[in-house]
């Protein structure tokens, strides 16, 4: 209670604001760790549905997608989810990252890039069948991130789409940056003529690679691709050689036979 002379009616509205200021503070501070446990569960919850939805329910999921764009504490428990699935289970890592890019949210933006920025690891041997299974996980992240960039199309997110055109270390970001960025301009030749002016020499064929559309009926994606092979032969797969070693076929196995035992 304030003391009753009028000389301590400053000391004591002044106390009284503090007191008011440090409730409200803590008042916000719990809120906001409500809401950020609050997004966590609905991204968790999101994430569970996603993974095991169909096709029936694409749309569905898009339009909570897009209403969840402007909510910066939903981006953040995504991009949370992102960095702690990336090391233990790649799939979840690219089911959050695409989430993420159908967002087109501006919040996505810092964590895209960052991500995409992220050097690869060294290269270990002996390597699998040429790859470092280590590197290509961590590209092929890196490539949905920079997917989600290009679906932006703004001009700082496709400033970064042309950095990752021409300088990313991994040749799979590369490729999916000149992909990703074709289909977000309706594959018209200004978007390769932008593109030309960053992808490096003996990756021109990426600007060719025909990209097949939602929709697009398979007779319309094959004469397509049938002109993308005329144009670069070397692009085709080998014709298959009969092996030399025509040994017979083994029994199908008969699942009605009872379980083998190890």
């Amino acid at each position: 209670m304030c003391p009753a002379p009028a000389t301590k009616d400053r000391e004591c509205q002044s106390a009284a604001s503090e007191r008011a200021a440090r409730a409200n503070t803590t008042e916000a501070g719990a809120k906001a760790r409500w809401l950020r446990e609050d997004a966590r569960r609905a991204v968790r919850d999101f994430l569970a549905w996603a993974g095991a939805s169909t096709t029936a329910q694409r749309e569905e999921g898009r339009r909570e997608i897009a209403a969840a764009a402007g909510n910066a504490d939903i981006v953040r428990a995504l991009s949370e989810e992102v960095t702690a699935a990336r090391a233990i289970d790649h799939s979840r890592a690219l089911l959050g990252l695409s989430v993420l890019g159908e967002m087109r949210s501006p919040h996505a933006f810092s964590y895209l890039k960052e991500f995409v920025h992220i050097p690869l690891p060294p290269a270990r041997t002996p390597l699998l069948e040429g790859e470092d299974p280590a590197q290509t996980a961590l590209a092929t992240l890196q490539g949905k991130a920079v997917a989600g960039l290009a679906y932006m199309n703004t001009a700082e997110s496709n400033g970064e789409v042309f950095w990752a055109v021409g300088q990313h270390e991994s040749r799979i970001v590369r490729a999916e940056a000149i992909r990703t960025y074709l289909m977000n301009h309706d594959n018209t030749e200004e978007a390769r003529a932008t593109l030309r002016r960053y992808v490096r020499k003996g990756e021109e064929v990426f600007l060719d690679r025909p990209n097949r559309n939602p929709g697009d009926r398979a007779d319309v994606f094959n004469r397509r691709l049938d002109a993308y092979l005329h144009a670069h032969p070397e692009a085709a797969a080998p014709a298959p050689e009969r092996s030399s070693n025509q040994s017979k076929p083994g029994k199908a196995y008969d699942f009605k036979d009872p379980v083998p035992r190890f």
